[in-house]
């Protein structure tokens, strides 16, 4: 097995080459296919992590989701008949979209808790 440096450099045909040596099939060549969706995932999350005020408004999404998901908020919820919120978890890809998305459709009945519960007050821009 070939261990790699993190400090040394190698280049992509190089690395191929090594781990076709150790794991190829009988010529030798290794067969390798990048994951696109996570490509894409890793993409939007340097992508959003560029943007300051959009990091601030997940970690408030977050915050709030977390909150209506708490025994008493969801009995509420249940009881209104209202979806439930989605909290994100960053190795699933589009669960930050989904936990927006769910948050936007609860948007009415926050406003009516946030005037109880300060934590979920927000605004359009946090």
């Amino acid at each position: 097995m070939y261990l790699i440096d993190a400090s040394q450099e190698m280049d992509e045909d190089a690395e191929n080459e090594a781990m076709a040596s150790e794991f190829g099939d009988q010529d030798g060549h290794m067969h390798l296919l990048r994951c696109a969706a996570h490509s894409l995932q890793l993409a939007v999350r340097d992508g959003v992590k560029g943007h300051p005020g959009s990091t601030n408004i997940i970690l408030k999404a977050r915050v709030i989701a977390k909150k209506l998901r708490a025994p008493n908020m969801t009995a509420s919820l249940k009881r209104k008949n209202a979806l439930l919120p989605i909290i994100d978890v960053e190795a699933r890809w589009g669960s930050t979209y989904m936990m927006i998305n769910r948050l936007l459709q609860l948007k009415g009945i926050i406003q009516d808790y946030a005037a109880a519960a300060s934590e979920l007050h927000a605004s359009e821009s946090t």
